[in-house]
């Protein structure tokens, strides 16, 4: 039985190696896309914009960021109108370069509405608008300490806040466990835990929610310090939509395939507000 199986592997492979020939494929035409990520906030120290070019999926070089180096960029809050800087990466091959413009030269506000403008010289043309959030302030958070079988720690944080009414609101939660040297005054991050694209539907009510924090094993001196910095982040809706659909997309290969959202005309990408209130515990 033994020998009738390995003559028909033998067979298989046979007429599959002979039937096999060189054919040559015409693929498709590709037409690259400006690709554009940019989150702006009154409490960052500037405004960031990632302008790339995108890449076919038969481009095989991995390593090739497609910066885009000479588009113009351009930022406005309807009446101010700035054209942010270019900053080149030490390492082009690895590096995103990107546009910035500092808070002292153009000031994100909360409330108002910023459109994003990038022009390149051949022609290509992309916008985008976004409505930067109020801050929704933390009414009560503590948490409980759990500590694992292999050493790392276990937070559970557990927080209180009141889901403004009259509007559509959505939420990013974020714990950021910091280690403290205190013999070498180090401050290192030893993890961070975030839930994006969070809605409520209680307008108006007061939401109590948790979230699990995870810490490494601490490996420093005896006297390190720990805190947890926590952040109640108010996203925009484009900022939600967003996450939701990275995180939504590619769910293995019997999902079906989803399209990741985008508020960029004219490119793919996303422009999008935040805002935080923050607590940092011990």
């Amino acid at each position: 039985m033994n020998k009738i199986l390995k003559l028909a592997t033998v067979l298989v492979l046979f007429f599959t190696l002979s039937c096999t020939k060189d054919s040559d494929i015409a693929l498709p035409d590709y037409k690259p896309t400006l690709v554009i990520h940019s989150y702006i906030s009154p409490l960052d120290s500037g405004v960031i914009v990632y302008v790339n070019m995108s890449k076919s999926a038969y481009n095989n070089k991995f390593n090739d960021l497609s910066n885009v180096t000479n588009a113009t960029v351009k930022i406005s809050d309807g009446i101010n109108n700035k054209t942010l800087i270019f900053s080149p990466s030490p390492n082009p091959t690895e590096e995103f370069s990107y546009y910035f413009i500092d808070s002292n030269s153009f000031k994100i506000i909360a409330g108002k509405t910023y459109s994003l403008t990038v022009t390149t010289p051949g022609g290509m043309l992309a916008t985008a608008t976004t409505v930067i959030p109020f801050i929704v302030p933390i009414k009560t958070l503590d948490y409980t300490f759990i500590k694992s079988q292999f050493g790392d720690s276990i937070y559970k944080m557990n927080f209180t806040f009141k889901d403004p009414a009259g509007q559509d609101d959505y939420y990013k939660f974020g714990s950021y466990i910091l280690d403290v040297d205190t013999v070498f005054g180090e401050i290192i991050e030893s993890s961070s835990n975030e839930d994006y694209g969070v809605y409520f539907a209680s307008d108006g009510n007061v939401i109590t929610a948790t979230q699990e924090a995870w810490a490494s094993p601490r490996f420093f001196a005896p006297e390190e310090v720990r805190f947890i910095d926590f952040r109640l982040m108010h996203v925009s809706r484009e900022y939600y939509l967003y996450h939701l659909s990275i995180q939504n997309y590619g769910g293995g290969p019997f999902t079906e395939p989803s399209v990741a959202f985008t508020n960029i005309t004219g490119g793919v990408g996303v422009f999008a507000g935040y805002n935080y209130d923050q607590r940092i515990i011990r």
